[in-house]
């Protein structure tokens, strides 16, 4: 614990696992309430997500980070809807209904925080 804390210093490693429980938290009562047809509870997912995300991203201070983000979650939706749709083709509906949750609910807030923070960091300049 001790290395932890000496790479990333005690303030930081606190608030990433807030951030963290915080979001497992979330996205728990959200799967508890269900999010089919639920908005409480889709509400409570993409609050989730963004908690998980944030927990890795809240010491960022550039805008490179940023970016690259938004560009991954733009890319990441793309690929995880494509390979959602061929595995549904293929017969393989498990593995496409991970994609599927991926693209819909991980790469839309991505994509948000990294045009809000890139929108702020780059304005700072």
């Amino acid at each position: 614990m001790e290395k932890v804390f000496k790479l990333i210093g005690k303030k930081r490693f606190f608030i990433m696992l807030a951030l963290a429980l915080s979001g497992c938290v979330l996205i728990t009562v959200a799967a508890i309430m269900g999010v089919s047809d639920n908005l409480p509870g889709i509400l409570l997912c993409y609050a989730g997500i963004v908690s998980l995300i944030f927990a890795f991203i809240h010491h960022w201070r550039k805008s490179k980070g940023y970016v690259i983000l938004l560009v991954s979650s733009i890319i990441g939706f793309i690929v995880f809807a494509i390979l959602h749709n061929v595995l549904e083709a293929m017969g393989v509906e498990i593995i496409g209904a991970v994609f599927f949750l991926i693209a819909l609910f991980v790469c839309p807030p991505a994509f948000f925080i990294g045009l809000v923070g890139t929108l702020i960091t780059g304005s700072r300049k």
